[in-house]
């Protein structure tokens, strides 16, 4: 949980930068919705790379 909400904050802290930092090098769409589409797909692979294995069931 702790890394998600971390991430996310990162996610957040990156777009805003951008948005507000934007001197036209990046179109707006892309600076408000690239950093969550790419941080998304970043914590999903980390969560389901540390994500438990289940115990084996016999």
């Amino acid at each position: 949980m702790h890394i998600k909400r971390m991430s996310g904050g990162y996610i957040a802290t990156i777009t805003a930068f951008i948005v507000v930092n934007n001197k036209g090098y990046v179109p707006d769409l892309v600076g408000w919705l690239g950093p969550g589409i790419i941080g998304g797909v970043l914590i999903g692979m980390a969560i389901k790379k540390i994500k438990p294995k289940s115990a084996i069931q016999a």
